[in-house]
Protein backbone atom coordinates (compact mmCIF):
# COMPACT_ATOMS: atom_id res chain seq x y z
CA UNK A 1 0.00 0.00 0.00
CA UNK A 2 1.42 3.43 -0.95
CA UNK A 3 2.71 5.61 1.85
CA UNK A 4 0.02 7.85 3.29
CA UNK A 5 -2.82 5.68 2.03
CA UNK A 6 -5.14 3.89 4.43
CA UNK A 7 -7.37 0.86 4.09
CA UNK A 8 -10.97 1.54 5.15
CA UNK A 9 -14.41 0.18 4.56
CA UNK A 10 -16.88 2.03 2.39
CA UNK A 11 -19.15 2.53 5.38
CA UNK A 12 -16.39 4.57 7.05
CA UNK A 13 -16.56 7.13 4.23
CA UNK A 14 -20.26 7.36 3.35
CA UNK A 15 -23.80 7.29 4.67
CA UNK A 16 -27.00 6.49 2.80
CA UNK A 17 -29.65 9.14 2.37
CA UNK A 18 -32.74 8.32 4.42
CA UNK A 19 -34.57 11.62 3.97
CA UNK A 20 -37.91 11.32 2.22
CA UNK A 21 -40.24 13.62 0.37
CA UNK A 22 -42.82 13.94 -2.40
CA UNK A 23 -41.41 13.82 -5.92
CA UNK A 24 -42.78 15.25 -9.14
CA UNK A 25 -42.20 13.89 -12.63
CA UNK A 26 -39.69 16.70 -13.23
CA UNK A 27 -37.32 15.66 -10.43
CA UNK A 28 -37.85 11.90 -9.99
CA UNK A 29 -35.73 9.03 -11.28
CA UNK A 30 -35.96 5.27 -10.88
CA UNK A 31 -33.61 2.49 -11.94
CA UNK A 32 -35.30 2.65 -15.36
CA UNK A 33 -34.26 6.29 -15.65
CA UNK A 34 -30.59 5.42 -15.15
CA UNK A 35 -28.61 4.38 -18.21
CA UNK A 36 -26.16 1.44 -18.16
CA UNK A 37 -22.39 1.80 -18.10
CA UNK A 38 -22.27 5.29 -16.61
CA UNK A 39 -24.60 6.66 -19.29
CA UNK A 40 -26.22 9.17 -16.94
CA UNK A 41 -29.95 9.53 -16.37
CA UNK A 42 -33.07 10.38 -18.33
CA UNK A 43 -35.54 12.50 -16.40
CA UNK A 44 -39.24 12.32 -17.32
CA UNK A 45 -38.82 8.60 -18.14
CA UNK A 46 -40.43 7.34 -14.91
CA UNK A 47 -43.74 8.31 -13.39
CA UNK A 48 -43.44 9.78 -9.92
CA UNK A 49 -44.91 7.56 -7.18
CA UNK A 50 -47.85 8.54 -4.98
CA UNK A 51 -45.88 7.96 -1.78
CA UNK A 52 -42.64 9.40 -0.48
CA UNK A 53 -39.31 8.92 -2.29
CA UNK A 54 -35.68 9.19 -1.23
CA UNK A 55 -34.23 12.68 -1.35
CA UNK A 56 -30.91 13.32 -3.09
CA UNK A 57 -28.96 16.55 -3.43
CA UNK A 58 -26.50 17.89 -5.97
CA UNK A 59 -23.14 16.01 -5.80
CA UNK A 60 -24.65 12.97 -4.08
CA UNK A 61 -23.83 9.69 -5.86
CA UNK A 62 -26.80 7.60 -7.06
CA UNK A 63 -26.35 3.86 -7.51
CA UNK A 64 -28.94 1.56 -9.08
CA UNK A 65 -29.20 -1.36 -6.67
CA UNK A 66 -30.88 -3.79 -9.05
CA UNK A 67 -28.68 -5.91 -11.31
CA UNK A 68 -25.65 -3.89 -10.33
CA UNK A 69 -23.58 -5.31 -13.20
CA UNK A 70 -25.28 -2.70 -15.41
CA UNK A 71 -23.13 -0.01 -13.69
CA UNK A 72 -25.93 2.55 -13.46
CA UNK A 73 -24.14 5.21 -11.42
CA UNK A 74 -24.64 8.97 -11.53
CA UNK A 75 -23.20 11.98 -9.75
CA UNK A 76 -26.26 14.19 -9.25
CA UNK A 77 -26.13 17.58 -10.94
CA UNK A 78 -29.31 18.77 -9.19
CA UNK A 79 -31.59 18.05 -6.24
CA UNK A 80 -34.36 15.50 -6.63
CA UNK A 81 -35.95 12.26 -5.52
CA UNK A 82 -35.39 8.61 -6.45
CA UNK A 83 -37.00 5.22 -5.98
CA UNK A 84 -36.10 2.90 -3.13
CA UNK A 85 -34.10 0.72 -5.52
CA UNK A 86 -31.64 3.57 -6.03
CA UNK A 87 -29.10 4.03 -3.23
CA UNK A 88 -27.94 7.58 -2.48
CA UNK A 89 -24.33 7.71 -1.26
CA UNK A 90 -23.42 10.79 0.79
CA UNK A 91 -19.63 11.22 1.21
CA UNK A 92 -18.20 12.39 4.52
CA UNK A 93 -15.07 14.50 5.04
CA UNK A 94 -12.76 11.52 4.50
CA UNK A 95 -13.47 11.14 0.81
CA UNK A 96 -13.64 13.41 -2.21
CA UNK A 97 -17.02 13.21 -3.97
CA UNK A 98 -15.55 12.53 -7.41
CA UNK A 99 -13.12 9.97 -5.99
CA UNK A 100 -16.10 8.18 -4.41
CA UNK A 101 -17.86 8.16 -7.77
CA UNK A 102 -14.88 6.48 -9.44
CA UNK A 103 -14.53 3.97 -6.59
CA UNK A 104 -18.11 2.86 -7.27
CA UNK A 105 -17.39 2.47 -10.99
CA UNK A 106 -14.36 0.18 -10.56
CA UNK A 107 -14.59 -3.47 -11.64
CA UNK A 108 -13.68 -4.38 -8.05
CA UNK A 109 -16.79 -2.75 -6.64
CA UNK A 110 -19.02 -4.00 -9.46
CA UNK A 111 -17.86 -7.58 -8.85
CA UNK A 112 -18.28 -7.24 -5.09
CA UNK A 113 -21.79 -5.79 -5.43
CA UNK A 114 -22.79 -8.67 -7.72
CA UNK A 115 -21.33 -11.32 -5.40
CA UNK A 116 -23.17 -9.95 -2.38
CA UNK A 117 -26.49 -9.36 -4.18
CA UNK A 118 -29.57 -11.34 -3.22
CA UNK A 119 -32.17 -12.85 -5.52
CA UNK A 120 -31.90 -14.83 -8.74
CA UNK A 121 -34.23 -13.29 -11.33
CA UNK A 122 -33.77 -9.67 -10.22
CA UNK A 123 -30.64 -9.62 -7.99
CA UNK A 124 -30.62 -6.72 -5.57
CA UNK A 125 -27.55 -5.32 -3.87
CA UNK A 126 -27.18 -5.80 -0.12
CA UNK A 127 -26.96 -2.33 1.45
CA UNK A 128 -25.19 -3.57 4.57
CA UNK A 129 -22.71 -5.70 2.63
CA UNK A 130 -21.82 -2.77 0.35
CA UNK A 131 -20.71 -0.76 3.38
CA UNK A 132 -18.22 -3.54 4.17
CA UNK A 133 -16.42 -3.13 0.84
CA UNK A 134 -12.68 -2.56 1.42
CA UNK A 135 -11.01 0.34 -0.36
CA UNK A 136 -7.77 2.28 -0.26
CA UNK A 137 -8.00 5.97 0.60
CA UNK A 138 -5.12 8.26 -0.41
CA UNK A 139 -4.82 11.72 1.16
CA UNK A 140 -7.55 14.10 0.01
CA UNK A 141 -5.25 16.10 -2.34
CA UNK A 142 -4.27 12.87 -4.12
CA UNK A 143 -7.91 11.74 -4.26
CA UNK A 144 -8.73 15.02 -5.99
CA UNK A 145 -5.81 14.60 -8.42
CA UNK A 146 -6.83 11.04 -9.33
CA UNK A 147 -10.43 12.12 -9.89
CA UNK A 148 -9.15 15.02 -11.99
CA UNK A 149 -7.30 12.71 -14.39
CA UNK A 150 -10.32 10.47 -14.84
CA UNK A 151 -12.68 13.43 -14.92
CA UNK A 152 -10.79 15.08 -17.78
CA UNK A 153 -11.45 11.99 -19.89
CA UNK A 154 -15.13 11.98 -18.92
CA UNK A 155 -15.35 15.70 -19.73
CA UNK A 156 -14.08 15.02 -23.27
CA UNK A 157 -16.51 12.11 -23.61
CA UNK A 158 -19.38 14.36 -22.54
CA UNK A 159 -18.23 17.14 -24.89
CA UNK A 160 -18.35 14.71 -27.83
CA UNK A 161 -21.83 13.55 -26.79
CA UNK A 162 -23.11 17.12 -26.64
CA UNK A 163 -21.51 17.93 -30.00
CA UNK A 164 -23.19 14.88 -31.50
CA UNK A 165 -26.59 16.05 -30.25
CA UNK A 166 -26.05 19.30 -32.16
CA UNK A 167 -24.87 17.47 -35.29
CA UNK A 168 -27.78 15.03 -35.12
CA UNK A 169 -30.22 17.90 -34.69
CA UNK A 170 -28.74 19.70 -37.70
CA UNK A 171 -28.95 16.57 -39.86
CA UNK A 172 -32.56 15.97 -38.79
CA UNK A 173 -33.51 19.59 -39.53
CA UNK A 174 -32.02 19.43 -43.03
CA UNK A 175 -33.67 16.09 -43.72
CA UNK A 176 -37.04 17.30 -42.46
CA UNK A 177 -36.89 20.40 -44.64
CA UNK A 178 -35.75 18.65 -47.80
CA UNK A 179 -37.58 15.32 -47.73
CA UNK A 180 -40.64 15.80 -45.51
CA UNK A 181 -41.64 19.46 -45.77
CA UNK A 182 -40.24 19.94 -49.32
CA UNK A 183 -38.94 23.37 -48.31
CA UNK A 184 -36.94 24.24 -51.45
CA UNK A 185 -39.78 23.13 -53.76
CA UNK A 186 -42.39 25.12 -51.83
CA UNK A 187 -40.13 28.19 -51.85
CA UNK A 188 -39.96 27.96 -55.64
CA UNK A 189 -43.75 27.57 -55.86
CA UNK A 190 -44.41 30.48 -53.48
CA UNK A 191 -41.94 32.74 -55.27
CA UNK A 192 -43.72 32.15 -58.58
CA UNK A 193 -47.16 32.58 -57.00
CA UNK A 194 -46.11 35.83 -55.29
CA UNK A 195 -44.27 37.05 -58.38
CA UNK A 196 -41.00 37.58 -56.53
CA UNK A 197 -37.43 36.26 -56.84
CA UNK A 198 -36.69 32.93 -55.22
CA UNK A 199 -34.78 32.84 -51.93
CA UNK A 200 -32.31 30.00 -52.63
CA UNK A 201 -30.94 28.99 -49.23
CA UNK A 202 -28.82 26.14 -50.60
CA UNK A 203 -25.83 25.99 -52.92
CA UNK A 204 -26.95 26.62 -56.53
CA UNK A 205 -25.92 23.14 -57.72
CA UNK A 206 -28.28 21.60 -55.16
CA UNK A 207 -31.03 24.21 -55.36
CA UNK A 208 -31.38 23.86 -59.12
CA UNK A 209 -31.91 20.10 -58.82
CA UNK A 210 -35.08 20.51 -56.74
CA UNK A 211 -38.28 20.38 -58.84
CA UNK A 212 -40.35 23.52 -59.36
CA UNK A 213 -43.74 21.90 -58.68
CA UNK A 214 -45.58 19.27 -56.64
CA UNK A 215 -47.52 16.51 -58.39
CA UNK A 216 -51.16 15.61 -57.79
CA UNK A 217 -50.17 13.53 -54.74
CA UNK A 218 -48.49 16.53 -53.14
CA UNK A 219 -44.87 15.38 -53.52
CA UNK A 220 -42.16 16.97 -55.68
CA UNK A 221 -42.55 16.32 -59.40
CA UNK A 222 -40.41 13.34 -60.45
CA UNK A 223 -39.95 11.99 -56.92
CA UNK A 224 -41.20 8.53 -55.97
CA UNK A 225 -43.27 7.46 -52.98
CA UNK A 226 -42.23 4.00 -51.76
CA UNK A 227 -42.86 1.69 -48.80
CA UNK A 228 -40.12 1.90 -46.17
CA UNK A 229 -39.19 -1.75 -46.72
CA UNK A 230 -38.94 -1.37 -50.51
CA UNK A 231 -35.20 -1.46 -51.38
CA UNK A 232 -34.37 -1.43 -47.65
CA UNK A 233 -33.57 -4.75 -45.96
CA UNK A 234 -34.62 -5.49 -42.36
CA UNK A 235 -32.76 -8.55 -41.04
CA UNK A 236 -34.19 -9.83 -37.76
CA UNK A 237 -31.74 -11.27 -35.25
CA UNK A 238 -31.55 -14.80 -33.91
CA UNK A 239 -32.76 -16.37 -30.67
CA UNK A 240 -29.15 -16.51 -29.52
CA UNK A 241 -29.83 -18.59 -26.42
CA UNK A 242 -29.94 -21.43 -28.95
CA UNK A 243 -26.34 -20.67 -29.96
CA UNK A 244 -24.33 -20.84 -26.73
CA UNK A 245 -20.53 -20.79 -26.99
CA UNK A 246 -18.91 -24.21 -26.79
CA UNK A 247 -15.67 -25.08 -25.05
CA UNK A 248 -12.68 -23.89 -27.03
CA UNK A 249 -14.86 -21.97 -29.46
CA UNK A 250 -14.63 -18.24 -30.10
CA UNK A 251 -17.56 -16.28 -28.76
CA UNK A 252 -19.23 -12.94 -29.37
CA UNK A 253 -21.09 -10.53 -27.07
CA UNK A 254 -24.84 -10.54 -27.69
CA UNK A 255 -26.28 -7.24 -28.89
CA UNK A 256 -29.52 -6.45 -27.08
CA UNK A 257 -31.36 -3.18 -26.54
CA UNK A 258 -29.33 -2.23 -23.45
CA UNK A 259 -26.04 -2.68 -25.34
CA UNK A 260 -27.35 -0.76 -28.35
CA UNK A 261 -28.38 2.12 -26.12
CA UNK A 262 -25.16 2.26 -24.07
CA UNK A 263 -22.74 1.33 -26.92
CA UNK A 264 -21.06 -1.02 -24.44
CA UNK A 265 -20.88 -4.81 -24.07
CA UNK A 266 -19.96 -4.98 -20.37
CA UNK A 267 -22.05 -7.73 -18.79
CA UNK A 268 -23.52 -8.81 -22.14
CA UNK A 269 -24.56 -12.41 -22.74
CA UNK A 270 -22.26 -14.46 -24.95
CA UNK A 271 -23.00 -16.50 -28.05
CA UNK A 272 -21.07 -18.71 -30.40
CA UNK A 273 -19.20 -16.86 -33.13
CA UNK A 274 -20.07 -19.71 -35.50
CA UNK A 275 -22.99 -17.77 -36.98
CA UNK A 276 -23.85 -16.78 -40.56
CA UNK A 277 -21.89 -13.62 -41.36
CA UNK A 278 -25.03 -11.56 -41.85
CA UNK A 279 -25.93 -11.96 -38.15
CA UNK A 280 -22.64 -10.42 -37.00
CA UNK A 281 -22.95 -6.69 -36.32
CA UNK A 282 -19.88 -4.56 -36.96
CA UNK A 283 -19.03 -0.95 -36.16
CA UNK A 284 -21.01 1.34 -38.47
CA UNK A 285 -24.02 -0.97 -38.90
CA UNK A 286 -27.51 0.55 -38.55
CA UNK A 287 -29.70 -1.21 -35.97
CA UNK A 288 -33.42 -0.80 -35.28
CA UNK A 289 -34.95 -2.25 -32.12
CA UNK A 290 -38.52 -3.09 -33.10
CA UNK A 291 -39.75 -4.62 -29.82
CA UNK A 292 -39.74 -3.37 -26.23
CA UNK A 293 -37.90 -0.05 -26.31
CA UNK A 294 -38.00 1.06 -29.94
CA UNK A 295 -34.78 2.88 -30.83
CA UNK A 296 -32.67 3.51 -33.93
CA UNK A 297 -28.90 3.68 -33.56
CA UNK A 298 -25.60 3.11 -35.31
CA UNK A 299 -23.46 0.50 -33.55
CA UNK A 300 -19.96 1.80 -32.78
CA UNK A 301 -18.50 -1.02 -30.71
CA UNK A 302 -16.78 -4.34 -31.24
CA UNK A 303 -18.21 -7.15 -33.37
CA UNK A 304 -21.36 -8.54 -31.73
CA UNK A 305 -24.07 -11.11 -32.46
CA UNK A 306 -27.49 -9.80 -33.56
CA UNK A 307 -30.18 -10.85 -31.09
CA UNK A 308 -33.85 -11.33 -31.87
CA UNK A 309 -36.07 -8.22 -31.68
CA UNK A 310 -33.36 -6.21 -33.42
CA UNK A 311 -33.19 -5.46 -37.14
CA UNK A 312 -29.91 -4.92 -38.97
CA UNK A 313 -30.95 -2.40 -41.61
CA UNK A 314 -29.13 -2.22 -44.95
CA UNK A 315 -29.77 -0.99 -48.47
CA UNK A 316 -27.91 -1.29 -51.74
CA UNK A 317 -30.04 1.51 -53.24
CA UNK A 318 -29.87 4.28 -50.65
CA UNK A 319 -27.09 5.75 -48.48
CA UNK A 320 -27.22 4.88 -44.81
CA UNK A 321 -27.98 8.45 -43.64
CA UNK A 322 -31.07 8.45 -45.87
CA UNK A 323 -32.35 5.17 -44.42
CA UNK A 324 -31.53 6.18 -40.85
CA UNK A 325 -33.35 9.50 -41.09
CA UNK A 326 -36.47 7.93 -42.55
CA UNK A 327 -36.47 5.41 -39.70
CA UNK A 328 -36.10 8.26 -37.19
CA UNK A 329 -38.92 10.11 -38.94
CA UNK A 330 -41.29 7.16 -38.53
CA UNK A 331 -40.02 6.16 -35.07
CA UNK A 332 -42.64 8.13 -33.06
CA UNK A 333 -45.38 6.47 -35.11
CA UNK A 334 -43.84 3.02 -34.53
CA UNK A 335 -43.49 3.74 -30.80
CA UNK A 336 -47.16 4.67 -30.62
CA UNK A 337 -48.13 1.41 -32.34
CA UNK A 338 -45.96 -0.57 -29.92
CA UNK A 339 -47.34 1.19 -26.83
CA UNK A 340 -50.88 0.18 -27.88
CA UNK A 341 -49.97 -3.50 -27.38
CA UNK A 342 -51.53 -4.13 -23.96
CA UNK A 343 -51.35 -7.93 -23.84
CA UNK A 344 -47.82 -8.47 -25.17
CA UNK A 345 -44.48 -6.68 -25.11
CA UNK A 346 -44.82 -3.61 -27.32
CA UNK A 347 -43.63 -4.18 -30.86
CA UNK A 348 -44.34 -3.48 -34.51
CA UNK A 349 -44.95 -5.92 -37.34
CA UNK A 350 -43.52 -6.19 -40.83
CA UNK A 351 -46.71 -4.73 -42.27
CA UNK A 352 -46.04 -1.49 -40.43
CA UNK A 353 -42.75 -1.13 -42.33
CA UNK A 354 -44.68 -1.51 -45.60
CA UNK A 355 -47.35 0.99 -44.53
CA UNK A 356 -44.71 3.61 -43.67
CA UNK A 357 -43.85 5.66 -46.75
CA UNK A 358 -40.69 7.42 -47.90
CA UNK A 359 -40.10 9.97 -50.66
CA UNK A 360 -37.20 9.34 -52.99
CA UNK A 361 -35.66 12.15 -55.09
CA UNK A 362 -33.64 11.75 -58.27
CA UNK A 363 -30.33 9.94 -57.92
CA UNK A 364 -28.52 13.13 -58.98
CA UNK A 365 -30.12 15.18 -56.20
CA UNK A 366 -29.55 12.42 -53.65
CA UNK A 367 -25.90 12.34 -54.62
CA UNK A 368 -25.56 16.11 -54.14
CA UNK A 369 -27.31 15.92 -50.76
CA UNK A 370 -24.84 13.25 -49.74
CA UNK A 371 -22.11 15.88 -49.47
CA UNK A 372 -24.12 17.82 -46.88
CA UNK A 373 -25.79 15.29 -44.60
CA UNK A 374 -23.24 12.48 -44.93
CA UNK A 375 -20.48 14.76 -43.68
CA UNK A 376 -22.49 15.43 -40.50
CA UNK A 377 -23.00 11.72 -39.92
CA UNK A 378 -19.31 11.08 -40.56
CA UNK A 379 -18.38 13.58 -37.84
CA UNK A 380 -20.86 11.89 -35.48
CA UNK A 381 -19.21 8.54 -36.20
CA UNK A 382 -15.75 10.00 -35.56
CA UNK A 383 -16.87 11.38 -32.21
CA UNK A 384 -18.37 8.02 -31.25
CA UNK A 385 -15.14 6.25 -32.20
CA UNK A 386 -13.10 8.71 -30.17
CA UNK A 387 -15.40 8.17 -27.19
CA UNK A 388 -14.98 4.42 -27.48
CA UNK A 389 -11.19 4.80 -27.22
CA UNK A 390 -11.48 7.34 -24.40
CA UNK A 391 -13.74 4.98 -22.44
CA UNK A 392 -11.27 2.13 -22.95
CA UNK A 393 -8.45 4.37 -21.71
CA UNK A 394 -10.45 5.53 -18.70
CA UNK A 395 -11.48 2.00 -17.77
CA UNK A 396 -7.87 0.82 -18.11
CA UNK A 397 -6.51 3.62 -15.92
CA UNK A 398 -9.32 3.46 -13.36
CA UNK A 399 -8.33 0.34 -11.36
CA UNK A 400 -4.64 1.17 -11.55
CA UNK A 401 -5.11 4.70 -10.23
CA UNK A 402 -7.56 3.66 -7.52
CA UNK A 403 -5.24 0.89 -6.30
CA UNK A 404 -2.12 3.10 -6.29
CA UNK A 405 -0.34 1.07 -8.97
CA UNK A 406 -0.20 4.22 -11.06
CA UNK A 407 0.43 7.50 -9.21
CA UNK A 408 -0.35 11.07 -10.19
CA UNK A 409 1.42 14.25 -9.23
CA UNK A 410 -0.49 16.57 -6.91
Amino acid sequence: MPTGWQKVRLGDAITYSTNKGRASKNNYISTDSMLPNLGGVEFFKSKSPKGNSTLFEKNHILFSNIRTYFRKIWKADRNGYCSNDVLVFIPNDKINTDFLFYILTTPFFTEYSCQTSKGAKMPRGDKDALKLFDLLLPPLPEQKAIAGVLGSLDDKIQHNKEQNKILEGTARTLFQDWFVNFGPVKEKINAKKENRPENPYLDPEIWNLFPNTLNDDGIPEGWEEKPLDDSINFLNGLALQKFPPKNGENELPVLKISQLRSQNTNGADRASSNLPEKYIVKAGDLIFSWSGSLIVNIWHGENVALNQHLFKVTSSNFPQWFVQNWLLHHLPEFQQIASAKVTTMGHIQRKHLTEAKIFVPSSELLSQMEQNIASLHQKIHQNEEENRHLIELRDTLLPRLISGKVRVKF
